[in-house]
């Protein structure tokens, strides 16, 4: 019994380093996303705003504000306890965020990639939730292949936000 508990304990810590490390592109791209919960599918278009506009800047304000309020969260060691301390709140402040986003309403010429951008920020946080559920399950086999997931839809937020001239909505949960 005590090798299962640190058995579990070991893999509760790998799910915490790779949930919180990966916690969150102006050529004509699409990329697809499937998972059991969620399923996104966007395209982005090769003229990105200037990083000095006015909405990417009061979109950036909001994403500054829930990445530095995630960045506090910050896990104090790997236990269980810790990760489903951490993890819920993350998604609530994501999901927070999400809304306050969703509020704004962008120029013609980032319509589409910003709808993409809400997408990828949507789905991160349903993976997210989804590697909590593994890990209350002790579902190490399904740790890696979300934590792949969850990585391939951060960098395509973060190229398609970095193309359009944001800077803090490139990042997910991470400040810097």
């Amino acid at each position: 019994m005590q090798r299962t508990a640190r058995k579990g304990a070991r893999w509760l810590l790998l799910l915490s380093a790779s949930s919180l490390a990966i916690a969150g592109c102006g050529g004509s791209s699409k990329t697809t996303v499937h998972n059991a919960a969620t399923s996104v599918s966007t395209s982005t278009s090769t003229a990105p705003a200037s990083p000095s506009s006015p909405f990417v800047a009061q979109a950036d304000a909001i994403c500054g504000r829930i990445n530095a309020e995630i960045a506090a969260l910050e896990a104090k060691s790997g236990t269980a306890a810790e990760v489903k301390r951490v993890v819920p709140l993350t998604i609530s402040l994501e999901r927070k965020g999400i809304v306050a986003l969703e509020k704004l309403n962008p120029p013609a010429s980032l319509a589409r990639d910003w709808r993409s951008m809400l997408g990828y920020r949507r789905a991160l946080a349903v993976m997210l939730g989804e590697l909590l559920d593994a890990a209350k399950k002790n579902d190490g086999a399904s740790v890696k292949p979300l934590a792949a997931s969850k990585k391939r839809v951060h960098a395509s937020l973060a190229k398609t936000a970095t193309a359009n001239g944001f800077k803090d909505c490139a990042k997910v949960g991470r400040v810097g």
